[in-house]
C-alpha cells in the first residue's frame, strides 16, 4: 500500500506525464530543497518497486481506455 504522496506521485508521472522532478515537486514539500536534492529523492521514488508497479497500473489502465475508446 502506498503512501498518499507516494500515490500522488505516480498518478503524476503516469496520468499527467510529469517528469520524475516535477512529480516529486507536486506531491511532497519541496519548497525549500535544493534541486539536486528534488532529483534525488524522485530518483528513489521513481526506482521503489511499489511505486514503479502502481505507475505501471495507471498507464495500464489508460491504455486499456484509450483501446476501449477506439472500438
Amino acid at each position: 500500500m502506498l503512501t498518499a504522496k507516494q500515490e500522488k506521485f505516480a498518478q503524476c508521472v503516469a496520468l499527467e506525464n510529469m517528469t520524475y522532478t516535477d512529480a516529486y515537486k507536486t506531491a511532497y514539500n519541496a519548497e525549500n530543497m535544493a534541486d539536486k536534492t528534488v532529483n534525488e529523492k524522485a530518483c528513489i521514488l521513481a526506482k521503489d518497486g511499489k511505486i514503479k508497479a502502481r505507475v505501471e497500473e495507471l498507464r495500464a489502465e489508460i491504455a486499456k481506455d484509450k483501446i476501449m475508446s477506439a472500438q
